[in-house]
């Protein structure tokens, strides 16, 4: 579920453009600080959507951008500096890529499982201001097939995000949108793995929501489940919606239009083409995408 949320950037004003690009550079030089090597080989683009967000809650979010020569690119760059929030989300980078380790060792072959585990457990011990006791009830909420998956990471995001240091009125905005976005990424997922998942009866989040005694989800192909994808079209569309709206509370406008991008095309661009990968007709992108 992790490695969605890399940013449109040809959808970004240069100073946005500039602001992320030097944000994702800054995580890359603290992880180097730390001499945190294989989490600078796996520095993804999660981290910066958290980081972005956050900032929305802070009016006058103060910071500063340098320019420096990386010797990783051999490229001159830039790296942002602030107050130290940007340390906290740097693991945020580490902590999704060991949530996507954790995932392979769910779903993977014994052998592949075995390694995706140890890296699991490697990145996790390298996290420094995330608390590790939260992150190992993740494991055992997976292991209980009984709840749902969708809530117990909302629950997990929303305990690891530092609330505490935005006003409270804000804050509630915040949660919202972590839940949509979340709750968004499961279904792109799950539509993904749709036809496997069923064929191979795993279990697969569209499934396990609408399977009921009423309502029996008996074909295979997506295509063919036309009740499925009314509820898909409805609850996603509900999400997007609702996370934008949030975004318009939230005091801090520098950057706004980053996050609002995910919503209004980042994400309905991954929902549809997971759409098209089922040979379901596109729903949320306006434009057409060259079918896979």
């Amino acid at each position: 579920m992790t490695g969605y949320l890399k940013p449109p950037l040809n959808l970004l004003y240069p100073h946005e453009k500039l602001f992320l690009s030097s944000s994702y550079c800054s995580i890359c030089k603290n992880l180097s600080k730390r001499k945190l090597f294989l989490n600078r080989i796996l520095l993804n683009y999660d981290s910066l959507f958290f980081y972005t967000l956050f900032t929305l809650a802070i009016p006058n979010y103060n910071f500063s951008i340098s320019p420096f020569f990386c010797r990783y690119t051999l490229t001159n760059r830039y790296y942002l500096s602030d107050n130290g929030l940007l340390d906290y989300f740097s693991d945020y980078s580490s902590l999704f890529s060991s949530l996507k380790f954790l995932d392979d060792y769910h779903d993977e072959n014994p052998i592949k499982s075995k390694l995706s585990f140890t890296l699991f457990k490697f990145l996790t011990k390298t996290i420094k201001y995330i608390s590790h006791k939260e992150i190992y009830n993740i494991i055992r909420s997976k292991k209980d097939q009984t709840k749902n998956e969708i809530e117990e990471l909302i629950e997990f995001i929303q305990t690891i995000i530092p609330l505490d240091y935005i006003n409270y009125s804000y804050r509630k905005p915040i949660s919202i949108i972590i839940s949509n976005l979340i709750k968004l990424l499961f279904y792109i997922d799950a539509i993904d793995d749709f036809e496997q998942d069923f064929k191979n009866n795993k279990k697969n989040i569209l499934i396990d929501l609408y399977q009921s005694s009423y309502n029996k989800i008996t074909q295979i192909k997506m295509k063919e489940n036309f009740i499925l994808l009314e509820k898909i079209k409805k609850e996603c569309t509900f999400s997007l919606n609702l996370a934008l709206e949030q975004v318009d509370i939230l005091p801090n406008k520098d950057f706004s239009h980053i996050i609002k991008l995910y919503f209004t095309d980042l994400i309905p661009f991954l929902l549809d083409r997971s759409l098209l990968k089922n040979n379901c007709d596109q729903i949320f992108c306006k434009y057409k995408i060259q079918s896979l």
